[in-house]
């Protein structure tokens, strides 16, 4: 169960890596900053998602992966993403906001 939530992470960042830009919409160059924080939101939602709410727990899957998934960031840095990144993380309730209305 864990291989498969580091896969779907890692997807998610390889994602964020391909994704272009599109008409009408500032964007600016993903830093290391952006990144992590759209994985550590992944994670966030994907614990919620599971149940987890324990804080410890949490914090410990967060550096978990982000080591994990930390030389798949590579892919991730210099891409265009949206201007309103962080308020869109903030605002997603599911995964699926993330992939498919911050990252497009």
């Amino acid at each position: 169960m864990r291989s498969s939530r580091f896969r779907h992470i890692a997807l998610v960042v390889m994602l964020v890596a391909g994704s272009g830009p599109l008409p009408g919409c500032e964007r600016h160059t993903a830093t290391d900053s952006d990144c992590l924080a759209i994985v550590h939101r992944l994670v966030e939602l994907e614990l919620t998602e599971s149940g987890f709410r324990d804080p410890i727990v949490r914090d410990r899957w967060q550096h978990e992966i982000s080591s994990k998934v930390s030389s798949d960031l590579g892919h991730c840095r210099g891409r265009r993403v949206p201007d309103d990144l962080a308020a869109c993380l903030n605002r997603a309730r599911t995964q699926e906001e993330i992939t498919h209305g911050c990252l497009r």
